[in-house]
């Protein structure tokens, strides 16, 4: 993990599209491509389960509760 950060740190926006398209399996020419409307996001939020909302709300309330204990 240390490596990649590293490796996005040194190469910016490049490293980011690399690793995007070898986990994420998306191939994409800029960081605006990668960029989602308002409309793709609601149709994503709707698309998926209440479980799986209460499982995104829960693990973005986690991350946010770390993050505001950092110094």
């Amino acid at each position: 993990m240390a490596n990649i950060l590293a490796d996005v740190q040194a190469r910016g926006d490049a490293a980011v599209l690399e690793y995007t398209q070898r986990f994420d399996g998306v191939a994409a020419d800029s960081m605006a491509a990668l960029e989602l409307t308002r409309e793709e996001l609601k149709a994503a939020f709707d698309a998926i389960t209440p479980a799986q909302r209460s499982a995104l709300e829960a693990a973005a309330k986690r991350v946010r509760a770390y993050h505001e204990r950092q110094p």
